[in-house]
């Protein structure tokens, strides 16, 4: 062959790998257009925490100081860079998330094409993001475990590009760095880090590779603590190091151990069942069950050291089958069963379906022509898995599109939210405070009316089982000296949130009632949901 046609010589992989992550992009593109602020007039409950998050930091506020939230700030600096970017609107938070999840799904079609091939790839992607269709809060954006994905995935990918060409540890560096990255997310989204740490300890003391397994364990420790550094830098310099501690750790403690499971057996079955059930119909789980207990069969036996296994292969699949066990762990500890919690399983499955794809691939192969160039080889068995693949597929697209349309066709729930936000516009001036009572600070974003309180949002405080009445007193205190022009009561969102009402068992919350029924009007009873009772909306007359 010439050096010219060497030159342009085509690699069919190659060019199928562009073709699908192309693809890909354009699916995720088109699946998220619907929780676009084009459609999504409001931001959805816990979305509309991390944007007035991110505006208050964009406007000097300090996070725990200033605005308190009971997780990692992490999400905090993420909302204020969507802003940015959106100039202000959550667009730019709506870029990020497209991109996060695009981003992800093309790590994973690189990851599993250089570990299994390419159909594999396509199999083992294609899986998990037709399980991710099914998390109904996922498809609406901002979700702490969504920014964790592309993250995971190329911790994955490094780790296998580093071990496989035995590439300088530098690349264990980053990997510490993606680790730390998460943690600040959210502590217990570590769990593909902690695995690739231990299988780096089991197959370093095997090999007595102990100065390679120390050398690369402590690059590992140094990014992640290089970022712990940067933002623990941040708490000290604000001297909030304590408020951190006790909303990051001492309030989720209490947090997750408020269950109404009769036993923590019963309470991490309903957890791991929770989670089965929801992504079940893509068939996730069970082509991830699958090829993990094929991959421990294959280890055990030692068949997993069969040479038509590459060795990117085999470090994949033995950190896959540490990290699976390691997410489910996570996800019961953190409880709760919230479906967003379940994100973090869908990386690893994703893995273990492609690994699943391949091991297939060897029985009755037969060879598909699709137009001159693309002639891949394919089994019979991989060929059932496409075909159930396609039918799952059809499932979760058609329950988005369903729940899609029966938003765009039936958009009366948004309308009327945005008429609260009409009121509090036309009510109140721009340099006026607005305390809406609840778990709903998105009108308050939508506004950039500022909280009262840096206790925005009041359901933590008052409505998780952890009561905390030194913060319920502060905040209380904060809306008598600086009266808020307007007060929004809307308890009646969220079942666990006390009304402002006399009957209120806190007598912290009873304090404010009586402020409220002596210095405020009731102005407006709002209609906002046809099932619930109107919202009051207090006007301040104090200081007439």
């Amino acid at each position: 062959m010439t050096q010219s046609n060497r030159l342009f010589r085509i690699d069919p992989e190659k060019v199928g790998t562009i073709i699908v992550v192309v693809m890909v992009v354009l699916f995720v593109i088109a699946m998220w257009l619907p929780s676009s602020p084009a459609w999504e007039l409001i931001p959805h409950r816990d979305s509309d925490i991390f944007l007035y998050l991110g505006w208050r930091v964009l406007e000097g506020d300090i996070v725990y100081r200033d605005v308190w939230f009971h997780g990692p700030p992490m999400m905090a600096f993420v909302n204020a860079l969507g802003l940015l970017i959106g100039g202000g609107s959550w667009w730019g938070l709506w870029l990020l998330d497209v991109a996060a999840i695009s981003l992800a799904a093309t790590l994973s079609i690189l990851l599993l094409r250089r570990s299994f091939g390419l159909l594999p790839a396509v199999f083992g992607t294609a899986a998990w993001l037709l399980a991710l269709l099914l998390f109904e809060t996922w498809t609406k954006g901002n979700r702490i475990e969504g920014f964790a994905l592309p993250l995971e995935f190329l911790a994955l990918y490094l780790f296998v590009l580093t071990e496989k060409r035995n590439r300088h540890p530098w690349s264990y560096l980053a990997i510490g760095v993606l680790g730390g990255i998460s943690f600040w997310l959210k502590p217990n989204l570590i769990g593909t880090w902690v695995a690739i740490g231990l299988y780096l300890m089991i197959s370093r003391s095997f090999a007595r590779r102990w100065r390679d397994l120390a050398r690369d364990l402590s690059f590992i420790a140094l990014g992640g603590l290089g970022v712990l550094l940067a933002v623990g830098i941040y708490l000290i310099a604000h001297n909030i190091v304590g408020e951190f501690w006790y909303a990051v750790f001492e309030y989720n403690l209490c947090y997750r151990s408020v269950s109404q499971a009769s036993s923590p057996l019963d309470a991490a079955l309903f957890t791991v069942r929770a989670g089965w059930e929801l992504i079940l119909s893509s068939g996730l789980p069970l082509y991830a069950s699958a090829g993990w207990a094929s991959g421990v069969a294959l280890i055990a036996t030692r068949r997993g050291e069969a040479p038509a296994m590459s060795p990117a292969a085999k470090m994949l699949l033995r950190v896959a089958l540490i990290v699976l066990p390691l997410q489910i762990l996570n996800t019961i500890i953190a409880g709760k069963g919230f479906d967003h919690y379940y994100l973090t399983w869908l990386p690893v499955m994703g893995v273990l379906a492609g690994y699943l794809a391949w091991l297939l691939a060897g029985h009755y192969p037969v060879q598909l022509r699709i137009g001159s160039l693309f002639r891949p080889r394919i089994s019979l068995s991989n060929l059932g898995l496409l075909t159930l693949l396609l039918a799952s597929g059809v499932f979760s697209v058609g329950d988005l599109v369903y729940r899609d349309l029966l938003f765009l066709l039936n958009p009366q729930r948004e309308i009327v939210q945005q008429q609260v936000v009409d009121y509090i516009l036309d009510n109140s001036a721009e340099n006026d405070t607005v305390l809406v009572w609840g778990t709903d600070p998105g009108y308050n974003f939508l506004t950039r009316r500022e909280s009262p309180t840096r206790f925005f949002f009041q359901l933590p405080l008052l409505g998780h089982g952890c009561d905390v009445p030194a913060f319920v007193a502060e905040l209380v205190n904060d809306v008598k000296e600086a009266p808020p022009r307007l007060i929004v009561d809307a308890s009646n969102n969220i079942s666990s949130m006390p009304p402002l009402t006399r009957d209120a068992t806190s007598a912290e919350v009873r304090s404010l009632v009586d402020f409220i029924y002596s210095d405020y009007e009731l102005v407006h009873m709002m209609e906002v949901h046809w099932w619930q009772e109107p919202w009051p909306i207090y006007r301040y007359v104090g200081g007439r």
